[in-house]
């Protein structure tokens, strides 16, 4: 809305300055720039896929990032270290002939986006 003599009112100024910062809401929560705490422990793993192409390696570098961010630090989350158990169990699979490097990566996928798992905890480890 305009004045008599073309200034805005101040309605259109409030309309269109709560419209901006909706906007921008909106494109801060869409690009994922909330601030959280600790990122996903899978994140290690992750940044390390992308250097590895063998699940193995993945492992081992994920597994590594990891323990020399956390265990300085002392914040290795309870959920991390079941993470990391279960991607260590999915090494052994590897190494023992059990399942192959393939399959281990679409179990760790499927884990991730948290799909059903064929793994248990026995005691203080996760055996797949």
């Amino acid at each position: 809305m305009r004045s008599n003599d073309g200034v805005p009112s101040a309605r259109a100024v409030l309309r269109c300055g709560l419209a901006a910062a909706i906007g921008f809401v909106a494109a801060v929560v869409q690009t994922g720039c909330v601030y959280s705490p600790t990122p996903p422990v899978w994140g290690y793993y992750d940044r390390c896929a992308a250097e590895n192409p063998s699940f193995l390696a993945m492992a081992e570098c994920g597994k590594q990032k990891r323990l020399a961010e956390c265990v300085p630090n002392n914040t290795c989350s309870p959920e991390g270290t079941t993470f990391m158990e279960y991607v260590d169990s999915l090494v052994l699979s590897v190494k023992s002939k059990k399942m192959t490097e393939a399959e281990a990566m679409r179990r760790y996928a499927e884990y991730k986006s948290g799909g059903t798992s064929t793994c248990a905890r026995l005691g203080t480890s996760v055996q797949c």
